[in-house]
């Protein structure tokens, strides 16, 4: 017996997964559980995962261990540092708050995963430019107009200068992350992913010309 095609389809289609891509400021680290259940009562479905931003590259490259607690970025806390959401005003975040929240919603069968830009500044809450600490010591990291002009984000496919590929230290450093906050993965976002830049307004830097031509 033969079948449309459209029969086929929703036959064979399996149950979409439901994620929810979200910030820190999302949670409540004055609350024994970070805010978690409540979040779950909002939402009213239970997700089966959530991929949290923490914005930058810089996260990733700054991490050395968890031995020690340290505060996290202002941007780190919520996309580009804004200050409050309608929920309540951005808190301070350390780095073991952040591992514990990890393990908070693994056990509501939760999996978390790490996303983040190649974004490198953001605007502080005394409207001053604020620069990632790494990336403000790497500016030929940064990705480049077709003018020249420096962007506010790095270029993926840029080489450190000991020739070496910045991709690949990123990717050993995302593999460390992963494990010491025990991320179940990584959401590639935008950037790194891809350019942000259309080919055609693109980066064509003495780099990225000599790797490709």
């Amino acid at each position: 017996m033969l079948m449309r095609q459209e029969e086929v389809f929703f036959q064979s289609r399996q149950e979409s997964a439901q994620w929810l891509w979200l910030e820190l400021i999302g949670f409540d680290n004055q609350l024994p559980d970070f805010g978690v259940s409540g979040f779950l009562e909002r939402c009213q479905f239970q997700p089966d995962g959530v991929s949290l931003l923490l914005f930058s590259a810089g996260f990733v490259m700054r991490h050395m261990d968890l031995d020690q607690a340290y505060a996290l970025q202002p941007y780190e806390q919520s996309y580009a540092g804004h200050p409050y959401s309608l929920e309540r005003p951005r808190q301070n975040w350390t780095n073991w708050q952040l591992r514990d929240l990890i393990a908070v919603l693994h056990t509501h069968q939760i999996k978390v995963f790490l996303s983040f830009f190649n974004l490198y500044t953001s605007v502080g809450d005394d409207q001053a430019i604020v620069v990632d600490s790494y990336f403000q010591a790497l500016p030929y990291l940064r990705e480049t107009s077709r003018e020249g002009m420096a962007q506010y984000s790095i270029h993926m496919l840029k080489r450190m200068e000991d020739g070496s590929f910045f991709e690949d230290h990123l990717q050993q450093q995302t593999i460390k992350v992963l494990k010491d906050y025990a991320f179940d993965g990584v959401q590639i976002a935008d950037g790194i992913s891809s350019t942000r830049l259309a080919l055609q307004d693109g980066d064509y830097s003495d780099d990225l010309v000599d790797q490709f031509i």
